[in-house]
């Protein structure tokens, strides 16, 4: 990675940031036929906004992509265990090997944060992205 693509990181209100990309996506999940909900405890990350942007559009739009017609998808951000992404849903469970969650698991782990699944193939997934 050159200076040029490293991330510029700085302290970030995850809970606006994260509520940006749901009001974003939300129409994605609409034409799918699918609830999107969202609510959030204020608590700030240093972190690159971008990054952190791309790894909430990718893990919802892979929720929407694995889910059926009428499902749900459920994401908070807490604070309980330190700052948390949580993002759940009730589809078909979203596969490992997809190469969407190793970028995520990269920018996660650039960001000095774990991400943690419960992958119920069958039954859904939550995606929790803690710092």
């Amino acid at each position: 990675m050159n200076k040029a693509e490293e991330p510029v990181f700085e302290a970030l209100e995850l809970s606006n940031l994260v509520g940006d990309c749901i009001s974003k996506l939300d129409g994605e999940a609409k034409e799918a036929n699918i609830s999107l909900s969202f609510s959030g405890e204020r608590c700030s990350v240093f972190g690159s906004k971008e990054n952190l942007e791309e790894v909430v559009f990718n893990l919802v739009e892979n929720s929407i992509k694995y889910n059926e017609e009428g499902g749900h998808i459920w994401v908070k951000v807490y604070t309980s265990d330190g700052p948390t992404i949580s993002i759940k849903d009730d589809g078909k469970g979203t596969p490992y090997a997809d190469p969407i969650i190793t970028s995520v698991r990269d920018i996660v782990e650039l960001h000095q944060a774990k991400l943690i699944t419960d992958n119920g193939i069958g039954g859904g997934s939550e995606f929790k992205v803690v710092f």
